[in-house]
């Protein structure tokens, strides 16, 4: 990968909204603030709480910047969850200010190896890009105009949002959004210098834009022209918003939109670790969620001409959409349930050998869930003997979980194997 550094001509591609799950180490628990503050960290504690969470605070840097925010200490019943929350999660989010670093995610990703927090999943990340005009040269504010008229028609996404200022010579629009409140990704465009101006200044976004070459001058977000003219370029923003709880993956997708399962891509913190791989991530999305045709009566969208807009073909940029793993779509398995299920267990049993290996099981739980179960017998055996064991202790049978486990993947391959000789029969 290259310098994660932005320069002069770069695409000014970032996160803006980075929120994980966590779960606290046990050996340090409770993670409160006051263990923060005896770690050396300035910790401010927040007066309210959240549906889920009773505790929340922040972690500044030496200069006083909020570096990252905690909500923690879970309820035992709140209405957003139907599965109550184990006792030591955690959510933490990145503060705005810190996704605009070189590399937010080493960040992170540091804190929660110094701290010993185990990473479950992301459950918001929002990827980023800051422009004047698009790759073919047509301004945003007419490509909105042409849409809105329906010159041009949008594939995926039908659910629309749109904000403008109705002025006498007609609508100004500033800002479309298209997805549902329950989707899972939502992508908008919007003029992110009038929202600068009008909602409040963030200086470590418009330095980005000077690194870029978005501006040339910092206080008065001014450019100059090659033949020397100065003028205040109107800078927007197309934005993807991914709220992806528990365990996702990217699919690749054909021309038509529908699933192609012969490429997927993770959506683990290693996916955005890095401007390039957060600009590839990026470029991805726009051919799935950011794609347009040139609108004809009577004609199918896969036969009208595509709208140029951004040019990702250097990159090698691949049609994606976010969905579930395939061991839970193929199987019925709710995975991150089970995995709820395993930790209920460890937290119960007397065992200290067992609650060790149920700690285990669970980080190769989560590496399980990336692959596909109907393909892989290691896993489906795998699972079959967690859930005997799982089914067995809530009964009150004793439990040996290592004997246990291997007992009924033994099992599972016997039925299995008994089952095949008998089709062949």
């Amino acid at each position: 990968m290259g310098s994660n550094r932005l320069k002069k001509g770069s695409r000014c591609c970032n996160i803006d909204w980075l929120q994980v799950y966590l779960e606290e180490d046990l050996t340090y628990y409770p993670m409160n603030a006051e263990f923060f503050e005896r770690a050396g960290w300035s910790v401010k504690v927040r007066e309210y709480s959240t549906p889920i969470y009773n505790e929340v605070f922040e972690l500044r840097d030496k200069q006083g910047h909020t570096l990252f925010e905690i909500c923690r200490s879970p309820r035992q019943t709140n209405s957003k969850n139907k599965v109550d929350l184990p006792y030591y999660a955690c959510h933490l989010r990145l503060s705005n200010r810190t996704c605009y670093y070189d590399n937010p995610v080493i960040l992170l990703r540091d804190f929660l190896i110094t701290y010993k927090y185990t990473f479950c999943s992301i459950t918001r990340i929002d990827l980023c890009l800051d422009f004047i005009k698009f790759d073919s040269g047509i301004d945003p504010r007419d490509f909105i105009r042409r849409y809105m008229a329906h010159t041009y028609a949008k594939i995926n996404q039908g659910r629309l949002n749109s904000f403008a200022a109705d002025e006498w010579h007609g609508r100004v629009w500033e800002s479309l959004a298209w997805g549902s409140p329950s989707s899972v990704v939502k992508t908008k465009i919007y003029n992110k210098t009038k929202e600068l101006e009008e909602v409040g200044d963030k200086p470590y976004i418009r330095q980005a834009w000077l690194q870029c070459g978005l501006i040339d001058d910092f206080k008065t977000n001014t450019k100059k022209k090659s033949d020397g003219t100065v003028f205040k370029p109107t800078i927007w923003r197309l934005e993807f918003s991914i709220k992806a709880g528990g365990t996702k993956v990217f699919k690749m997708v054909d021309e038509s939109g529908r699933k192609k399962i012969d490429k997927i891509m993770e959506h683990h913190l290693q996916t955005y670790d890095g401007r390039e791989r957060c600009f590839y991530m990026f470029a991805c999305l726009t051919q799935c969620y950011f794609r347009f045709k040139k609108y004809q009566p009577n004609v199918r969208k896969d036969r009208c001409e595509d709208v140029s807009l951004f040019r990702f073909n250097d990159i090698g940029a691949l049609q994606y959409k976010i969905g579930r793993p395939l061991s839970e779509r193929r199987t019925g398995l709710n995975l991150t349930r089970l995995k709820c299920q395993l930790m209920k267990f460890a937290d119960e049993t007397y065992s200290e050998d067992d609650r060790l290996q149920v700690y285990a099981t669970i980080s190769v739980l989560e590496q399980v869930q990336l692959r596909d179960l109907a393909d892989n017998k290691f896993d489906r055996s795998y699972i079959y003997a967690l859930q005997q064991i799982l089914h067995d202790a809530s009964r009150g049978k004793k439990i040996d979980f290592c004997n246990d486990l291997r007992k009924y993947q033994l099992d599972y391959e016997q039925e299995r194997q008994n089952s095949e000789s008998t089709a062949v029969k």
